[in-house]
C-alpha cells in the first residue's frame, strides 16, 4: 500500500514543580564532590530495564575515580527479587523512590540513563529529551530510531557491559561539547505534542476524498 501514515507520539514538554527549589538541596545534599555530574534514570525495576547492568557500570566509572551521583527513580528496587542490585550499589548511588515529579529531577540532571533489554518508544527518554539531558542508553525497542546520532545522544553498540560503559565513559568526557539547545530542539520538532496535533491535522486535510 502506498497511503501508509506515521506520526509519531507526541509528549508534552516536562515543567518545574513548587517542589524545584527542595530537589535543588536534595540534589546538592548527595553529591559527593562539588563537581558531581548528576545521572538520573527513571522506570520501575524490573528484569526487562536491566538496573543490575545499570548498577554494575556506576559503580566501575565511581571506582574509576569519576566524579558524578547516579539517581534512581522508581519502584520495586527494595522488593526481595531486586534487593540484591540495591544492595551492590556504592555511595553515590541513591534510590528515591517513586516521585510525582520528575521533571524537577530531570531538569537538573546533565545525563539521562537508560539500560534496558527491551523497550517500545521510552517515554521517560522522550521527556528526558524535552528537558535537554544527555541520553545515555543501551540499543533496546525504538531507542535507536531517537538516538540516531550522537548530537541527540549516545547509544551503546550492544548490551555488552563493557560497551555499555565506554558509552557512558564517552558521554561523561564529551559533556561540555554537547549542545543542549539542539537537542530541546530536536525534541520540539519530532516529538512535541505540537508536531504530533500537525501530523494529525496534516493528515485529515490533505486526505483525497475524490
Amino acid at each position: 500500500m502506498d497511503n501508509a501514515i506515521n506520526i509519531v507520539n507526541g509528549r508534552s514538554r516536562l515543567q518545574r514543580t513548587t517542589d524545584y527549589d527542595k530537589v535543588t538541596i536534595e540534589l546538592n545534599e548527595l553529591k559527593i564532590h562539588d563537581d558531581d555530574k548528576i545521572f538520573v534514570h527513571v522506570a520501575r525495576c524490573a528484569k526487562a530495564k536491566n538496573q543490575k547492568l545499570l548498577v554494575d557500570t556506576f559503580n566501575r566509572f565511581l571506582n574509576e575515580g569519576y566524579h558524578g551521583v547516579l539517581i534512581l527513580i522508581g519502584t520495586a528496587y527494595d522488593s526481595e527479587e531486586n534487593i540484591h542490585i540495591l544492595n551492590n550499589a556504592q555511595k553515590g548511588i541513591y534510590w528515591l523512590g517513586a516521585k510525582n515529579n520528575v521533571g524537577d529531577y530531570l531538569l537538573q540532571a546533565d545525563f539521562f540513563v537508560l539500560s534496558s533489554l527491551f523497550e517500545g518508544l521510552p517515554i521517560s527518554l522522550l521527556e528526558a529529551i524535552s528537558c535537554g539531558v544527555i541520553p545515555i542508553c543501551t540499543p533496546a525497542g525504538g531507542i535507536p530510531d531517537v538516538i540516531n546520532s550522537e548530537s541527540n545522544g549516545y547509544v551503546s553498540k550492544s548490551f555488552d557491559a563493557d560497551d555499555f560503559y565506554y558509552t557512558l565513559k564517552r558521554a561523561f568526557d564529551d559533556e561540555k561539547y554537547f549542545n543542549r539547545i539542539h537537542l530541546e530542539e530536536y525534541f520540539e520538532n519530532n516529538f512535541s505534542m505540537r508536531h504530533c496535533a500537525e501530523g494529525y491535522f496534516n493528515a485529515f486535510s490533505h486526505n483525497d476524498t475524490k
